[in-house]
């Protein structure tokens, strides 16, 4: 991705810009956040948010707002690596 301070996702091979989340999104996301970090506590799992990419194929890398992983899914996740399968 260029290092010019935009946001990019691939899309079908396609590099897209991204627009900056407006505050009340970023709102809005730090509450999700809490309440999916809180249900981790609970169930187990993984939570994160963006910055974060999921490389769906070598042409789809998309970076969601808030990504969770059952435990389960977690499971998969190596650590050093970019996760390759839909997060849950």
């Amino acid at each position: 991705m260029p290092d010019d301070g935009n946001r990019y996702e691939l899309y079908d091979g396609e590099l897209r810009v991204v627009p900056s989340p407006l505050p009340w999104h970023q709102v809005v996301s730090g509450r999700l956040y809490e309440a999916l970090i809180d249900h981790r506590r609970r169930y187990g799992g993984h939570g994160f948010h963006a910055p974060f990419d999921i490389v769906l194929s070598e042409s789809n890398v998309v970076q969601p707002d808030i990504i969770c992983f059952s435990a389960a899914s977690a499971a998969r996740i190596k650590m050093h690596e970019h996760v390759r399968f839909a997060p849950d």
